[in-house]
């Protein structure tokens, strides 16, 4: 809820105070907005989302399908690139399922639980007593097939170096067939101009301009080692200095990399590393910094 939904909200409860009690609810839910508008107590989101129980990673995208009691289907939905879906349907009793290549519903690595590290309420495709109130949202892990994070874990640095170099190579011959094709274009402006010619070069600087300013705007980070090991699958944390509740938590990917977007302001991070047991632990905190542009755009070194 935003500072100015809250707002309405209160004015509309002024009506109804005539108590002291009702005046200290009154004075509660506006404090509740006001640091809900500073990011400072953590709103639930209105959504659920699918992820992948070893790597928490946000799956997209996954075919998420709402049946009733008697197995028919009222609706479904694809998550978007986040992960993300939310249903607003009328009191019954459901069951949610999900369905992605390459993966298995319900997850049996985290049934039983409640939580884990970076989601709670989790679903695991028991009946859904549902009020009718609220949207569905409801975070529901799934089980890659095929992936053993042991493994994974032994051989990581080897794969690490190997996909390296052929992400160098493949971005080498892309970046070489651009700036030939630049140099190309540029020679032939200069040499025999014509409005093909003009309107290439003018292509080609566009893309660069492009280009920067993405890099610009999307900052994506990446954490790893001193040595340059990335940091695979890590979590990582953001507070506000003196708030014991992440504000923000973002799962890396196989090669350490990830993007953050919060309101801008100071924070500091910890960083969780996923060890061979599947478990985490914590190796790193920052000091307080400043996010003046909400985004986390350097890259963390362990």
């Amino acid at each position: 809820m935003g500072l100015g939904a809250g707002l309405s909200q209160i004015i509309l409860m002024t009506t109804n105070v005539h108590s002291v009690y009702d005046l200290y609810l009154l004075l509660m839910r506006l404090i509740y907005s006001f640091l809900s508008w500073l990011g400072i107590r953590r709103k639930r989101p209105e959504w659920g989302t699918v992820f992948d129980a070893v790597t928490k990673q946000p799956i997209d995208p996954a075919y998420v399908t709402v049946e009733n009691g008697t197995g028919k289907e009222v609706t479904s939905a694809i998550t978007d690139i986040d992960g993300r879906f939310g249903f607003l349907l009328p009191k019954d009793v459901y069951y949610i399922k999900v369905g992605k290549t390459n993966y298995r519903f319900p997850s049996t690595t985290l049934k039983g639980k409640t939580q884990d590290e970076l989601y709670d309420n989790l679903y695991f495709g028991t009946p859904l007593a549902h009020d009718g109130n609220q949207i569905i949202r409801l975070n529901v892990p799934l089980d890659p097939i095929g992936f053993d994070w042991n493994e994974f874990a032994k051989t990581k640095i080897n794969f690490f170096q190997i996909y390296t170099r052929k992400e160098a190579t493949r971005r080498r011959v892309l970046a070489g067939v651009f700036y030939t094709g630049f140099a190309l274009s540029l020679f032939k402006v200069v040499v025999a101009p014509s409005v093909l010619d003009f309107s290439l070069l003018i292509a080609y600087v566009g893309i660069l301009v492009y280009q920067k300013v993405r890099i610009i705007k999307h900052k994506i980070i990446s954490i790893r080692r001193a040595n340059g090991e990335p940091l695979a699958f890590s979590l990582v944390r953001l507070y506000l200095p003196g708030i014991d509740q992440p504000i923000k938590s973002a799962s890396t990917d196989q090669l350490g990399r990830l993007y953050v977007l919060v309101r801008p302001g100071t924070y500091y991070l910890t960083v969780e590393e996923k060890m061979p047991d599947g478990s985490y632990h914590k190796i790193h905190q920052s000091a307080p910094f400043a996010m003046p542009k909400g985004v986390l755009d350097q890259d963390i070194i362990i």
